[in-house]
């Protein structure tokens, strides 16, 4: 039939009654052909053009539609006949259709957990009244090299100043963190807490339980503690007017108690004491404005527009005791928690991109799945090409196959949403474990729920696209023949199936990466030793015991080395800027951190001096100094830096003793800052020693336990191990890589089911062809080469560009680390290979099982 007679069969639809066009235009298209085979085709065109000319008679032109109603699509029957012909056919494919729901439901219900997490993330520190008119003062400090450095921890007599300045809030707080062991008659508890100013709850709402924490710290022995703490303590009873001690014997009256602090607050504590408790006695040293500490907090005016408030605050700078060495700026207090990085004074990303990473891992996930469905739509689509064929003979209309096809795409879609529902209720237990969060089903909120259900729509029209606008619109006569060619089919799949395979690379190739960086953060020799090093905090009389605890130790064969410090020898956060040294640039700010230690702490953390040595008993070391590299290229480049003296904090002048090699005290996110290292017995917190290689722990930690309980059995025992601590550095992104991981998996399985699909597709359709070449002489194994081979090329090409997308995107994300693994080419070969052998088995097994059946039984049929 040719388009002149195609164009007179679709005038006369557009005039036909529609209930009446399928019986006939399909007995006009029968006849044309009678007519062809019997008289040619001018002749079967003449008659065809009778017919309609015939047609057009004015009962039919000018009929009424209440006479002639056409029959609708969207009746209740209709929609119930095209959903039990959908169940049967599906039915029908028993196979296909666990694998196509199957696929889908993996997709789906890996979207819904990475969208729990990432809505769980964006919401950190909104549940704050007017959480966007709070924000955190910033310090930018700026070096000689043109250097900025950015800091959320800032200097303690910058509050009033900001006070007296700017008059655009309603509430402004110092944090300090602070640990104190909390006891209340015979019960004592260790709890992590702050030091903030009076505002801190006009900046701040943290639900109340009782009293009224805005009003709670009129005097200064006042103490707000949460209602786990007062749990803790009191029981049932209420907290409120009962006293707290702490282990230095100063007694607080509790004032009010909180809920317990939400998991979304990047503010953690139990307790709150006011601050000006904490600053009264380290007044000496919090008082200097060379020292960076604490944390400033405001809350905007609701009167003055945000713009104008921000531009406001900038003008302050610069602030008179600093100068031009420093300026300060407000940070969106609910960009404290995605938005922590900053390089060389700009906003510079941070768990941000985990959540814009996870995002784009949902979407493919979720690419991948909808791929992999429409692809087995489409394939169980070509197996009913007959039967479209003879509904066209029938009579069947174009519009009703495509519905049909359409109502058999979404009647999968949606049972997998039901399945995906199901798995990710049982996974969220696990998932909550993994993520370190609580996370409950219910937490969707309507527009992720709207998100889910247009992606589950998305999946099942784009699955019923191909046979509702393709093989609906082939001739009955291609149709029957099951040409799958005619259709585009094999060309489609291999598209969509690149698409998959190109996604399931980058994917695995970013997991082995990612793997990767996390075991070279952890194993990487960072210049101290951390894998035999125990830590325990000293309280009470073990803080002026040392020299006895030291003894004990000693004497214990199993122990390498003793010594104390200040804090932990990983993490610590302390920095002053008050440092002076001979020919110093004036315009010179930089930050350094300092260590306070005993005797032997680099025979404990197996530090190794550059040049110089370290602090001893038989010296008088009391105000000498040990730094690091980095300290003495700052301060003395190219030169000696042994016997140069050092001023700290304007009063104490110390001599560089001993040089060590850099070591990380610090995430490997950032460069290891300078380091100034003192001795200094009257700070000492910590007991940190190392045990023999050839030792257990269990002596040891008997050993501490008995001295601890013989000096401060009052207090809780506890210790710790340093490579412990130094792996709760990267907790974060060992969950997120964990998280990588399985949705990686989750992916190359989504892929391998579907190719296992279309490869026993693919085998069905090539049997004949298969059971011919074997009669003519080809072996079983020629043949399964020859069935990989046009799959393979497909997917060999899919690889590389997966390959190249995944090292371009990955050398982003490592470019994050000041330390950072190299890539190599073993990251971008093995996991393609892996992929190609894992699809090759899937392939072979089909070619094989189909090279392998009789080929006289294949090809009597015709």
């Amino acid at each position: 039939m040719k388009k002149t007679d195609a164009r007179i069969l679709a005038w006369l639809e557009k005039v036909c009654p529609d209930h009446l066009w399928e019986p006939i235009g399909g007995d006009l298209v029968e006849q044309f052909h009678l007519n062809s085979e019997r008289r040619g085709s001018s002749y079967a065109r003449w008659k065809l053009l009778k017919s309609v000319v015939g047609f057009l008679r004015p009962a039919v032109l000018f009929r009424k539609d209440k006479y002639h109603r056409s029959t609708s699509f969207n009746s209740v029957p209709m929609l119930y006949n095209y959903l039990k012909i959908s169940f049967r056919n599906l039915r029908k494919q028993g196979l296909f259709t666990a694998i196509n729901v199957f696929g889908l439901a993996v997709g789906l219900t890996a979207s819904i957990l990475i969208i729990l997490w990432v809505s769980d993330e964006l919401a950190f520190d909104r549940f704050h009244q007017d959480s966007d008119r709070i924000f955190q003062v910033m310090e930018n400090r700026y070096g000689s090299e043109g250097t900025i450095h950015t800091a959320e921890n800032t200097r303690t007599p910058l509050l009033p100043l900001l006070d007296a300045n700017f008059s655009h809030h309603s509430g402004i707080t110092r944090v300090w963190p602070g640990r104190l062991l909390l006891q209340s008659g015979d019960k004592g508890f260790y709890e992590a807490g702050i030091y903030a100013d009076a505002d801190f709850f006009k900046v701040f709402s943290f639900e109340e339980v009782a009293g009224v924490a805005a009003s709670a710290f009129t005097l200064n022995n006042s103490i707000v503690i949460t209602e786990e703490v007062a749990k803790k303590h009191f029981g049932n009873e209420s907290a409120l007017g009962k006293s707290i001690s702490t282990d230095s014997g100063d007694e607080f009256i509790v004032a009010a108690v909180l809920s317990n602090i939400p998991e979304q607050s990047s503010l953690k504590f139990k307790f709150v004491i006011p601050f000006d408790y904490y600053f009264q006695r380290n007044k000496s040293w919090m008082g200097q404005w060379n020292n960076l500490n604490v944390k400033i907090f405001l809350k905007l005016n609701g009167g003055i527009d945000k713009k104008d408030a921000i531009l406001a605050f900038d003008e302050l700078s610069p602030i008179e005791p600093l100068g031009d060495n420093a300026s300060f700026f407000l940070r969106p207090f609910t960009d404290r928690h995605l938005y922590n990085r900053y390089n060389n004074g700009v906003q510079d990303g941070g768990r941000i991109e985990y959540l814009q990473l996870f995002s784009f891992i949902a979407f493919l996930v979720l690419l991948i799945a909808a791929i992999n469905f429409a692809n087995l739509s489409t394939t169980q689509s070509i197996k009913r090409l007959k039967e479209i064929g003879v509904r066209k003979v029938l009579g069947a209309r174009r519009k009703s196959i495509g519905i049909q096809f359409a109502a058999d795409s979404m009647v999968l879609a949606f049972a997998a949403l039901i399945f995906a529902l199901v798995m990710t209720a049982l996974l969220l237990p696990a998932f909550g474990t993994i993520t370190g969060k609580s996370i409950l089903i219910s937490d969707l909120g309507v527009q992720s729920v709207l998100w889910i259900m247009l992606t589950t729509i998305f999946a099942g029209a784009l699955g019923g696209l191909y046979p509702s606008v393709y093989a609906a619109r082939q001739s009955p006569l291609s149709s029957l023949r099951n040409n799958e060619n005619a259709t585009g089919g094999g060309r489609l799949r291999k598209i969509l199936v690149s698409l998959q395979y190109i996604s399931s690379t980058a994917l695995i190739i970013g997991s082995l990466v990612i793997y990767s960086q996390m075991e070279y953060l952890l194993n990487e020799d960072i210049g101290l030793s951390k894998d035999r090093v125990i830590v325990m905090p000293l309280r009470g009389e073990a803080r002026v015991r040392t020299e006895f605890i030291r003894t004990q130790l000693e004497a214990n064969p199993s122990i390498d080395a003793v010594s104390f410090s200040f804090t932990s020898p990983v993490d610590f956060g302390t920095a002053t800027s008050s440092v002076e040294w001979d020919n110093k640039d004036p315009e010179e700010t930089a930050s350094f951190s300092y260590f306070s230690v005993d005797y032997n702490f680099e025979k404990v953390l197996g530090l190794k001096f550059k040049e110089g040595r370290s602090f001893e008993t038989e010296r008088s070391d009391d105000t000498n100094i040990v730094i690091n590299e980095a300290a003495a290229q700052l301060m003395f480049p190219g030169q000696s830096a042994i016997g140069k003296e050092v001023v700290i904090w304007g009063r104490r002048r110390g001599v560089v003793i001993g040089v060590v090699h850099n070591f990380n005290f610090r995430s490997m996110r950032s460069q290891i800052p300078p380091l100034i290292i003192m001795l200094k017995a009257e700070r000492i917190n910590n007991l940190i020693a190392s045990i023999k290689p050839s030792s257990g722990w269990e002596p040891i930690v008997e050993e501490l336990s008995e001295i601890h309980s013989e000096l401060g059995s009052f207090y809780p025992f506890e210790y710790s191990f340093l490579g412990q601590e130094w792996e709760k550095l990267y907790s974060s992104e060992q969950r997120l890589s964990k998280l990588f991981n399985y949705f990686s998996s989750l992916a190359i399985l989504i892929a391998t089911l579907g190719l296992f699909a279309l490869s026993a597709h693919s085998a069905q359709q090539r049997l004949k062809e298969l059971s011919i070449r074997r009669v003519l002489g080809a072996k079983v194994g020629q043949l399964v080469l020859m069935f990989n081979a046009d799959f393979l090329r497909v997917l060999l090409f899919s690889s590389i560009v997966g390959a190249i997308l995944a090292g371009y995107f990955l050398n982003q994300w490592l470019s994050g680390f000041a330390y950072n693994m190299e890539l190599t080419a073993i990251h971008f070969v093995i996991p393609p290979l892996t992929v190609l052998l894992l699809a090759s088995v899937v392939i072979s097994f089909h070619a094989l099982m189909a090279s392998l059946k009789n080929p006289a039984s294949i090809l009597k049929e015709d």
